[in-house]
């Protein structure tokens, strides 16, 4: 499925996608989503510039594998890009927060990140694989 338990019938702690990051041994993972907000939908409009602390909280959870072991690829830290929509369409109101984030053993690092409620290109310098700057 995604960061979630494979049809949320698999247990929580399984993590499927980290450990699929780690038996790839990916530099990058790159999650394109469309994550519901939590806070009522007039936070798009009001607090447009800031990121869904809980959605950005819980997406760095799902990766705590990675998190634990470290990068396993060329570098020791693997960058993970969070692509989310944001906006209301219907019933539906999307959490924004799209980011870039190196995960490494014990430490993260937020490269860049959009408000909840931000339409814009995100653009981020994060290191070359082989180099490790979460330290």
């Amino acid at each position: 499925m995604d960061l979630n338990p494979r049809r949320f019938e698999a247990p929580f702690e399984k993590y499927e996608f980290a450990h699929h990051i780690l038996d790839s041994k990916a530099d990058i993972a790159i999650m394109p989503m469309a994550w519901l907000l939590s806070q009522p939908a007039e936070s798009l409009v009001d607090q447009a510039h800031v990121p869904d602390a809980d959605t950005l909280g819980y997406w760095i959870q799902r990766l705590q594998p990675v998190l634990d072991r470290g990068g396993q690829g060329q570098s020791e830290e693997t960058i993970f890009v969070a692509c989310n929509r944001t906006g209301v369409e219907g019933d539906a109101c999307y959490a924004g927060t799209s980011a870039v984030v190196g995960v490494s053993k014990g430490k993260m690092k937020v490269y860049g990140r959009l408000g909840r409620g931000t339409e814009d290109l995100l653009v981020c310098d994060v290191p070359a694989p082989g180099k490790n700057s979460a330290t």
